[in-house]
């Protein structure tokens, strides 16, 4: 007879530590699954409770009971498990499972939360969370809502973090960043017995706070460092005018150029838009950014940077029409620049116009053959 396995990673795939409840998923593939001769099931998880556990729930019953209501088994949990603080309980993971069935982007991609989870949403989300806190009525309804108070404590840390580095907020990113990092592992020791804030023995960090250091981390501290070191010329640029050139023809076309009429392509704000969320998560290819800025007179002996805080490709730039080089960590000279979520910094003082437009040019080239983050150019 015919046997299918499954393999299902039961937790979000670029940052670990949202809140990512997998109800209407698991309540919808399961039921599907099992309808379609689906015997074998494993599901990856870590120690993360605090961010998965309606679904959690959900899928560990329906290993079981294969032919439950999902509706009836959520309803159960939210019942008996939350007691008097389970209507805002409901509300509070339906809030975050509406985020991520709704708005139309990587659902594995930890870049596009300020476009997912925005200050309104937060706020809400802190709202429904405090109204639970003040619904318990035992001390284990309370533990059970303080967990995810907690966990809603870490996620708003997070999130000022990244509203922070959009704003262009740079000076404390580096102290913020640190606080994360260490609550996240207090976290840990302090919700251990509760499997949760994914304490595991191969990371040092926590499981999140070392998807933390790899992929966000590095921005912050660089970017405080330079606020502490340097001034800052102009805002951070957010709004791109964006074009595909998936026959790499766009050099050719003078698109590198500062002349080059960009009015036919598409505006992006990279602290908001993934390539996923612009319909590109297929996309393998080149693409170009292009933005002016005005800039003021930099004084005499005085040395001027264009920063990158992070992106996804073999990036190459140009600066008022010329073109930029790297410095790799060889110290060797490179024209384009390829670390994956980190950040750079390129001279830019011999092409600089003082009180005068410049236009700044990227063409960020994605590689890979899997696209497993919904990633790709400016992150």
């Amino acid at each position: 007879s015919e046997t299918i396995a499954y393999y299902n990673y039961m937790f979000h795939l670029a940052e670990v530590a949202v809140p990512y409840p997998m109800m209407r998923q698991m309540s919808e593939e399961l039921p599907l699954l099992y309808r379609n001769k689906v015997k074998l099931w494993n599901p990856e998880t870590m120690p993360n409770f605090e961010s998965i556990l309606p679904g959690m729930w959900l899928a560990i019953r329906m290993s079981w009971h294969t032919q439950a209501d999902p509706r009836a088994v959520l309803d159960e949990f939210f019942t008996r498990f939350y007691g008097t603080a389970e209507a805002p309980m409901r509300r509070y993971w339906q809030h975050f499972d509406d985020a991520w069935n709704q708005v139309p982007d990587h659902a594995g991609c930890g870049w596009s939360y300020l476009k997912r989870f925005p200050p309104a949403f937060m706020k809400t989300a802190r709202e429904t969370m405090d109204a639970a806190l003040v619904a318990a009525r035992t001390p284990m309804e309370y533990r059970r809502v303080k967990l995810q108070d907690d966990a809603l404590r870490q996620f708003e840390r997070f999130m000022a973090l990244r509203e922070d580095l959009a704003a262009g907020r740079y000076a404390h990113l580096d102290r913020d960043s640190l606080r994360w990092q260490g609550a996240q592992l207090a976290l840990a020791d302090e919700h251990a017995a509760s499997y949760s804030f994914s304490r595991a023995g191969w990371s040092a960090y926590t499981i999140a706070g070392g998807y933390f250091r790899s992929f966000f981390a590095r921005t912050y501290e660089d970017a405080a460092k330079l606020a502490k070191n340097n001034t800052f010329l102009a805002p951070a640029i957010r709004q791109w005018r964006f074009q595909t050139d998936p026959d790499k023809a766009g050099e050719a076309r003078g698109w590198s150029a500062g002349a080059t009429d960009d009015k036919t392509w598409r505006t992006m704000d990279s602290c908001v838009d993934t390539w996923s969320g612009l319909g590109l998560d297929k996309y393998f290819g080149h693409a170009w950014y292009r933005a002016t800025v005005r800039l003021p007179a930099v004084p005499a002996g005085r040395k001027t940077y264009l920063w990158i805080s992070a992106s996804d490709g073999a990036l190459s730039a140009w600066f008022n029409g010329q073109p930029l080089t790297f410095t790799n960590r060889k110290a060797e000279t490179t024209p384009a620049f390829n670390g994956y979520a980190e950040p750079t910094s390129v001279e830019i003082t011999h092409l600089l116009k003082p009180n005068a437009t410049n236009t700044v040019v990227f063409r960020v080239n994605r590689t890979g053959v899997i696209n497993e983050l919904g990633t790709g150019g400016l992150l």
